[in-house]
């Protein structure tokens, strides 16, 4: 009688144990798979990398454009194409300020002439690469 009651008992935790490693197994195989399929593309970020010159680093509310600059230079990168525009300063002067506009299609630029009199403004259209005077 003791003998038939154990093997009962034994019968099912066998049983039991097949039942949680079959379910186990299905679920992990299975059911819990990640089905999400990525491409990886690697960017270039040469174009992105600052010079040691230009330690002054302003980027675009939309974070498209990346203007580095110092007194006498500034580079302008597009992080998406990886292109690179210089925006020159006038002859004698120095970059005072500069400035994204709120629309991110211009660059507001301050310049001051070297005998500290005179500020100039200008714009600079991204789109069209044209800096004009703003008076």
């Amino acid at each position: 009688m003791k003998m038939k009651i154990e093997k009962k008992v034994g019968l099912i935790v066998l049983g039991s144990l097949i039942v949680q490693i079959a379910v186990l197994t299905f679920l992990d195989k299975y059911y819990l798979v990640d089905n999400y399929k990525f491409q990886v593309t690697y960017l270039d970020n040469s174009a992105l990398k600052e010079n040691k010159e230009l330690q002054n680093k302003l980027e675009s509310k939309d974070h498209n454009y990346i203007i580095y600059h110092n007194e006498k230079i500034i580079k302008l990168v597009n992080k998406k194409s990886n292109e690179t525009n210089y925006i020159s300063l006038e002859e004698g002067n120095r970059l005072q300020d500069i400035k994204w506009s709120e629309d991110n299609k211009q660059v507001l630029i301050t310049e001051q002439s070297n005998n500290n009199k005179q500020l100039k403004r200008y714009s600079y259209d991204i789109d069209k690469g044209i800096k004009k005077e703003i008076k």
